[in-house]
């Protein structure tokens, strides 16, 4: 995933690594280019996590566009720990988290919790989550609870530099694309419905508006009784 200010891009990537103790580490890796992309920095870790009892997804990142220094990065945890302190009473934790470099990616903040499903039941999961800085300093996080059958795309506020969040605002249902049975033309494709997040930074009347598009099936199905919901959906841009 790529963000840039100017000359600066910044990719973050998943990654594993060794530490010093011996122990594999799972984490999100910030590369950065101060010359428009020709060359790039070593990754510097902005989340690192045993990879025993944690795995790492789904990063994204974003530059503060009043704060050029500044940059946000959301991704989901697994964790395995079953420690009682994990906020979940020692169950299963899965977690949206964001965090905050304030020196173009040098270093890091310890992880805010955006959101979280303790003890998920099976197919359950919080996944997907992009992270977008608006016009006045507040920090957007739009992400997806999802099951085995349809998905809730989710919505969170930030406004005071992501040290917390508002409550989580369902924007809609979705429908999950595809999931035709094996015997079908249309089997085993599967369209999830990730969300994106964009903002109007113009200086027109529409500045600061948010766009949240995302794929669903819910207007066009097709009887399939090898699926398993029964149905093969085809996406639309909602």
């Amino acid at each position: 995933m790529i963000a840039c200010s100017g000359n600066d891009f910044y990719y973050a990537s998943l990654f594993q690594f060794q530490n010093s103790a011996g122990q594999f580490m799972s984490a999100v890796g910030v590369n950065r280019s101060t010359n428009a992309g020709d060359t790039w920095s070593l990754p510097i870790p902005a989340v690192r996590k045993r990879a025993d009892t944690h795995i790492i997804d789904k990063q994204w990142l974003a530059v503060d566009p009043n704060k050029p220094t500044t940059l946000y990065l959301t991704f989901t945890d697994f964790d395995y720990t079953l420690h009682k302190a994990n906020g979940c009473g020692g169950a299963v934790r899965i977690a949206i988290e964001l965090t905050t470099s304030n020196n173009n990616g040098l270093s890091w903040s310890t992880p805010v919790t955006v959101d979280q499903l303790c003890n998920p039941a099976r197919g359950q999961a919080l996944q997907a989550s992009q992270v977008l800085a608006g016009n006045a300093g507040e920090i957007f996080v739009a992400y997806v609870a999802e099951t085995n059958f349809d998905e809730q795309i989710l919505f969170r506020r930030s406004t005071d530099g992501g040290l917390t969040f508002s409550d989580s605002t369902s924007v809609a249902g979705s429908v999950f694309a595809g999931l035709g049975g094996s015997a079908k033309l249309q089997s085993l494709i599967h369209t999830n419905s990730f969300p994106s997040l964009a903002i109007d930074r113009s200086q027109g009347a529409s500045r600061g508006i948010l766009f949240l598009p995302w794929i669903d099936a819910s207007r066009h199905q097709i009887p399939d009784f090898l699926a398993p919901t029964q149905a093969y959906g085809f996406g639309h841009l909602r």
